[in-house]
């Protein structure tokens, strides 16, 4: 499966509107994507140290996820990619580019254009 920006983008602005730290965020709680997709996200953000959370195996293949809080760094990458003006330019610097989104990419073209928008 791909790493998909969108979905991530998505999953860290449901985390960061959570009432509070008690809360989960799991896959039924974004039904317009597939639980398969939403919960291998939530397990690569884990790993990335994005946010925290918790993953258990499933008996026959397959996993459960939920995600309870952004960490540090989370917060700092909603920051970079919360506005949609933002999100929007940085996608399309990085497509002028020819550069994939990668973490540190968005996080560069993240800084320029948040830059150019004088936040």
């Amino acid at each position: 499966m791909q790493r998909d920006w969108e979905l991530i983008r998505d999953i860290l602005t449901r985390i960061e509107a959570l009432p509070d730290t008690r809360s989960k965020l799991l896959a039924r709680n974004l039904p317009e994507w597939s639980a398969e997709a939403v919960n291998y996200h939530l397990r690569l953000m884990i790993e990335a140290g994005l946010i925290e959370g918790h993953c258990t195996s499933q008996p026959g293949g397959g996993m459960v996820c939920y995600a309870t809080m952004l960490t540090w760094k989370g917060h700092e990458f909603m920051d970079t990619v919360r506005s949609d003006t933002a999100w929007n330019r940085i996608k399309a610097r990085l497509a002028e580019k020819s550069i994939d989104l990668s973490f540190d990419a968005i996080v560069a073209a993240g800084q320029a254009v948040l830059g150019m928008l004088g936040g």
